[in-house]
């Protein structure tokens, strides 16, 4: 217990520390909460650090699963080890891959013209270039995610001088 404040009124808090056994319970049971995201998510926990294992149908189940872990009380960091596993994708090769990320970039209209630039490699998106707004950065990520075998997505997008931070 810590005891802080000055004269009569003071503030008393209580530190509360979670067993590891209690975060994996509750990660566990927010996974199954968590819409899209299966019970095939195996959760580790040592000194807070989540891990998460297993397959996963999707990137979007990916993100889903980190998002849920991250949302339990007591969690430091999740350390990801899902492995996306999307049926039907074995013929999609990086080239589609990248034609595919390629178009539906340029299609967006909430992303400038010729702003984002795409690598593919090993079935994970990069996208690079520069934009003037956050929310810019969020619909190129939201415009490839879901592209079929994709994988990953690695965000390098930067944001220049005039939108930094502002949404």
């Amino acid at each position: 217990m810590r005891v802080s404040g000055k004269g009569s009124c003071q503030l008393m808090t209580h530190t509360r520390h979670r067993s590891d056994q209690d975060i994996r319970t509750d990660v566990s049971g927010e996974l199954r909460q968590t819409s899209g995201v299966g019970t095939h998510v195996g959760v580790a926990v040592n000194g807070g650090v989540v891990t998460l294992s297993g397959e996963v149908g999707g990137l979007p189940e990916r993100i889903a699963a980190k998002r849920a872990a991250m949302r339990v009380s007591g969690v430091k960091a999740v350390a990801d080890e899902l492995q996306v596993r999307v049926p039907g994708t074995a013929g999609v090769n990086d080239i589609e891959i990248a034609q595919a990320a390629g178009q539906l970039l340029r299609q967006a209209v909430d992303i400038p013209a010729d702003t984002v630039r795409v690598e593919v490699h090993n079935h994970v998106v990069t996208l690079a270039g520069s934009v003037a707004w956050d929310y810019q950065r969020d619909a190129a990520i939201r415009a490839v995610m879901n592209i079929k075998g994709v994988t990953g997505v690695n965000n390098a997008i930067s944001l220049s001088q005039g939108g930094a931070g502002h949404r």
